[in-house]
């Protein structure tokens, strides 16, 4: 049942259950690793439409409280910014989140030169997540 390699760890042969139904289901599951990306990306984009709406807040309310002055005087702003940032929190999926960061990075092309320094950091940041939801795995688009 079982064969010894020169490195004298056991094999499974074939007629030991265990390898059948390891060939059979392709030798692990990704059923959990995708699972687990899911959860992860649903709380990045909680986070981020937190980032997202303190602005909004801040002029809505007229709070000073928010630490960023991102300029919310665009119309997009408002009619296009605002519900992707809303819509990431109720849904949180990979393309929600992708439309969100576009449109971020075109907004903050639309203002240069006049941006915070942060903001720049901000738009690499956005740029990194436009990059890494564009190049992920075919296991990962359904997340």
């Amino acid at each position: 049942m079982y064969e010894r390699d020169r490195y004298s760890t056991a094999r499974l042969g074939p007629l030991d259950y265990r390898s059948s139904q390891t060939v059979a289901s392709g030798c692990f599951s990704l059923y959990p690793l995708v699972a687990k990306m899911a959860a992860l990306l649903s709380e990045y984009a909680f986070g981020w439409s937190i980032h997202q709406l303190a602005p909004f807040l801040d002029k809505a309310f007229g709070v000073a409280g928010a630490m960023d002055h991102r300029m919310i005087d665009r119309h997009y702003d408002w009619w296009v910014r605002l519900p992707l940032a809303l819509l990431a929190i109720k849904s949180p999926t990979r393309g929600i989140l992708l439309a969100g960061h576009i449109v971020n990075i075109l907004a903050w092309f639309d203002r240069m030169p006049a941006v915070w320094d942060y903001m720049c950091w901000c738009a690499l940041l956005e740029s990194t997540f436009v990059g890494a939801a564009l190049l992920a795995s075919c296991s990962a688009r359904s997340v």
